[in-house]
């Protein structure tokens, strides 16, 4: 009888020192059918339990650690150009997207223009050379199902369920979804995400790429603003040339140049 205790209180207390020192613990061989077994298959029981949800926990702070480092990085940005990037290399990294394009939207225009995009199975921008690409602007815009509904559209299964006529990457097989970029109910482009997997957009996915642009909808917007800003304070509203504060700023720049690298400068 004392060797079966001290076997099973020594089983129960090597779980023990596991889980202190963070470790899972394993299926015990419990064959005891006293008192001790059934404390060690509880504590084995609970010690499980509780490493499932600290590993879920791990897992949520490092996605709440990426976005906000996501959110700090967009923040700081002053071109669109460069956050549209930033956002391709966040989603390529925490997901495992075959195909990542981004779309810029310019509503009065009713243009498309691919800002920027990722192949994950070369581990290379997909659309690196605008002379290479017929799509890098897009024409009639507003066929795209997510720019008119200003809802993701996902597609689970391209073999079998139905595809926008609007899909911006040609694909046989997986899934893929559309996320509009939207601030202030305007629609400023939207993301259009490839991965050869079916079913893969799960709605935790979706949630946490909403995530990601819902954190960068404001700073494309704000961008854009300051640059309107600009234009209108440098150009004349009648004519549309230039008017002298844009010239007192872009001389100064150019006889700045002409000093540092000894060149002669002409105004005309």
């Amino acid at each position: 009888f004392g060797l079966r205790v001290t076997r099973s209180v020594d089983k129960l207390k090597k779980a023990m020192d596991g889980f202190e020192r963070g470790e899972g613990i394993d299926a015990l061989d419990i064959k005891a059918d006293d008192e001790f077994g059934d404390l060690t298959r509880s504590f084995v029981t609970m010690a499980e339990s509780l490493y499932s949800t600290k590993m879920s926990l791990n897992s949520e702070f490092q996605r709440l650690n990426s976005l906000v480092k996501f959110s700090r990085l967009v923040g700081e940005e002053i071109s669109e150009k460069e956050c549209y990037t930033i956002l391709t290399k966040f989603l390529s990294k925490n997901f495992h997207f075959d195909k990542v394009v981004v779309v810029n939207f310019n509503n009065s225009e009713n243009v498309a223009e691919v800002m920027a995009s990722f192949d994950g199975n070369n581990n290379a921008p997909l659309l690196s050379d605008s002379s290479h690409n017929d799509l890098k602007v897009l024409h009639d815009a507003r066929l795209c199902r997510s720019l008119r509904s200003g809802h993701k559209f996902v597609v689970s299964d391209v073999e079998s369920d139905y595809r926008c006529q609007y899909q911006e990457v040609a694909q046989d097989k997986g899934s893929y979804a559309c996320f509009p970029v939207i601030t202030g109910g305007a629609v400023l482009g939207w993301i259009h995400l490839v991965n050869f997997s079916k079913y893969y957009f799960s709605d935790e996915t979706c949630f946490t790429i909403e995530s990601y642009i819902s954190t960068i909808a404001p700073s494309i917007n704000s961008i854009r603003l300051i640059n309107t800003h600009r234009k209108m304070s440098v150009l004349d509203p009648l004519t549309g040339l230039y008017n002298r504060r844009f010239l007192e700023e872009m001389l100064d720049r150019q006889i700045a140049i002409a000093e540092r690298y000894k060149q002669t400068l002409s105004v005309i």
